[in-house]
């Protein structure tokens, strides 16, 4: 019986120490991947929709930290914008190719595959409504 309580011992110190080693490791930030192209599918707002007219946006994150929107407003023609983008976190913050910055940096998420991006800015100082918008990735 001395030998097998050695042996648990032994296998207890161990665990214990696996334990030990598992529980100071820090956790890994989940990393978020946006590169692709997205559809605007929804956009969830607190403003009012005047003239009802529809809105069409794709946009494309490129590996290489470039994007490219195409957008159309109603039956006009498409607009297109191309620059480039960080993320840093769960932040996505832009830059057009003229030099401008978009109007405020992006919190992200994706949920079941649908990208969801809400300006993140000081509501107090921001005259625009919290608005979310919600694009599907289809390529």
């Amino acid at each position: 019986m001395n030998q097998d309580m050695k042996k648990l011992k032994f296998m207890l110190i161990v665990m214990l120490s696996l334990f030990a080693v598992s529980c100071n490791k820090e956790k890994q930030p989940d990393t978020i991947s946006i590169t692709g192209e997205w559809e605007l599918v929804d956009m969830q707002t607190k403003s009012i929709t005047i003239g009802g007219q529809t809105v069409e946006i794709f946009i494309s994150f490129r590996e290489d930290n470039t994007f490219h929107i195409r957008q159309m407003l109603g039956t006009g023609r498409y607009r297109e914008y191309d620059g480039s983008w960080t993320l840093e976190g769960d932040l996505l913050d832009g830059t057009y190719d003229d030099g401008s910055k978009w109007a405020a940096p992006y919190k992200i998420s994706i949920t079941d595959g649908l990208l969801h991006m809400t300006p993140d800015y000081d509501e107090s100082t921001y005259v625009y409504p919290l608005e979310t918008y919600v694009y599907r990735k289809i390529g």
